[in-house]
């Protein structure tokens, strides 16, 4: 199916779904993130309601894991392992002011990830032979550690398919600092493309949720 029509047919199901669903009061919600999978990830999003009534904040914990190694598609995430996690804490305001979690929102916020890449790639090594030091390449393993600080403001819709079952549509912008842990030598960043781990720059962030609410 066309991407544009499938994202029409979502937001006017979600029109019509969220009304018939107004009266209902939720307070929490469990969401998944559904294309954090494309890059070895899972991730879960907590969404807790606060005393005014369309104000909610949003606990996103991920966690990273891959032991099959990447030659990656999108992007220059080279790897042999990967491990990692992160946490992630926003504020989302219903444009509607009702606690039925469903309509238009505005949410912001930001969070922190570490993660461990474990690479082969050639290094220089030193060896000692008749009293010289000599300079040579080795191909190496050794692991690569990022740390990243992210911020994003983003427009969403969430609405509801069946009574407690949510799905949710969003769009907006970001930033992410990173900085890399790794050996003498080594120029692995993975800060190519947008896509990358190691990515600084600014950030275009979009995607859906689904879950469930109570």
């Amino acid at each position: 199916m066309n991407l544009k029509l499938l994202v029409v047919l979502l937001l006017f199901s979600g029109m019509s779904c969220s009304l018939q669903a107004q009266e209902k009061q939720y307070r929490f919600m469990v969401m998944g993130v559904p294309q954090q999978m494309f890059f070895h990830g899972i991730r879960i999003e907590l969404d807790l309601a606060q005393k005014k009534e369309h104000h909610w904040i949003t606990i996103a914990p991920q966690f990273y894991f891959s032991n099959h190694g990447s030659n990656g598609i999108l992007s220059n995430n080279n790897f042999e392992k990967l491990f990692g996690g992160g946490i992630d804490i926003f504020s989302r305001h219903y444009l509607s002011r009702k606690k039925s979690a469903s309509g238009a929102y505005l949410s912001w916020g930001g969070g922190y990830r570490y993660l461990n890449l474990n690479t082969t790639d050639y290094l220089w090594s030193t060896f000692q032979e008749n009293g010289l030091v000599y300079y040579r390449r080795q191909h190496t393993n050794y692991d690569v550690q990022i740390h990243s600080l992210s911020a994003r403001g983003v427009a969403g819709w969430q609405f509801f398919i069946q009574e407690q079952m949510a799905v949710d549509v969003y769009f907006g912008f970001g930033l992410r600092f990173s900085s890399h842990q790794r050996p003498q030598g080594s120029f692995v960043t993975y800060n190519s493309s947008a896509f990358d781990y190691g990515y600084t720059g600014t950030l275009v962030v979009g995607g859906l949720r689904f879950g469930l609410g109570w």
